[in-house]
């Protein structure tokens, strides 16, 4: 039977996901990621030792007190042991009011829930994160409180959000990301959860067009900031935009890239922060999801 190496790596919470993107590159298929009180805990698994040179130039690079990181651990398993790891740290997950977020292998049979199926693999986006869970706690609100038509996902990574929002019934939901690996893993997500007539996935900005009553973006601080003009110039004049994928220290610089949007809603989870963002208070009466 062969093996696997599993690797645990642990760095500042900072530059946790850039560690991640790094141990893809080195050839993981996935990776379990947790947080530890101001460290982010990544599980990584090689079917041959890789060099680390890239995570230990980047948390070098990060000052600070990063110089004793990253810590790196790693013990041999076979295929079957892994496989099972794997399974037991996705299981089904309930968010919000309505969504159940659920790997393929366990899809429970009957749930009042909205099931989105999502395949663990290389790509951001399980809802294990909490900028994940922000994100569609705040998605669910604004689907339910306005008519929202169009929506764009930005750095779409499973494709989790975008899902989600043609899940719950937003007709046209364009979904971007820059990674080609990414928008494989999302275009499989959407042709699992049925909403391929609904959600467009693409690498190219010129694929996407008009305005966007919602836009979601889980990203750096630093995209965020450098995609402002662009999102600005997408989102229609009473739409909505919401961010995360950066930690609470940052919420001023990110708001300070949108001086024209005003924070509406919020969702704070282990020092991690998502915002729904809007340029007014235009009330729209509620509607009822319809799901897909």
């Amino acid at each position: 039977m062969s093996s696997w190496f599993e690797v645990t790596i642990e760095v500042p919470d900072e530059i946790g996901e850039v560690a991640a993107s790094l141990l893809l590159d080195l050839g993981s298929p996935g990776l379990e990621c947790s947080d530890r009180g101001g460290m982010t805990s990544l599980v990584a698994y090689f079917r041959e030792m890789p060099s680390f040179d890239d995570v230990y130039h980047l948390c070098r690079n990060a000052g600070g007190n990063h110089e004793r990181w990253p810590l790196i651990r790693s013990r041999t398993i076979q295929d079957q042991d892994w496989a099972e790891d794997w399974k037991r740290h996705f299981q089904p997950l309930a968010i919000g009011q309505q969504l159940l977020i659920s790997p393929p292998w366990n899809v429970p049979v009957s749930t009042d829930r909205i099931v989105i199926v999502i395949e663990p693999a290389m790509a951001f986006g399980t809802g294990q994160h909490p900028t994940t869970r922000g994100c569609l706690e705040l998605i669910e609100e604004a689907v339910s409180a306005n008519q929202i038509t169009r929506a764009l996902d930005v750095g779409t990574g499973s494709g989790i959000l975008g899902i989600a929002l043609a899940r719950m019934g937003v007709e046209h939901v364009h979904a971007i990301d820059t990674d080609i690996a990414a928008c494989k893993a999302a275009a499989a997500n959407v042709e699992k959860n049925g909403v391929a007539s609904s959600m467009q996935v693409t690498d190219d900005w010129c694929a996407v067009d008009g305005q966007f009553d919602l836009i979601v973006a889980n990203l750096f601080t630093n995209l965020l900031r450098d995609l402002s003009d662009e999102l600005l110039r997408r989102l229609a004049p009473n739409g909505s935009l919401v961010c995360s994928g950066f930690l609470s220290s940052d919420e001023a610089a990110v708001a300070a890239a949108y001086p024209t949007l005003q924070t509406r809603g919020r969702r704070d989870r282990d020092d991690w922060t998502a915002l729904m963002l809007s340029p007014s208070d235009t009330s729209i009466a509620p509607r009822k999801i319809h799901r897909r």
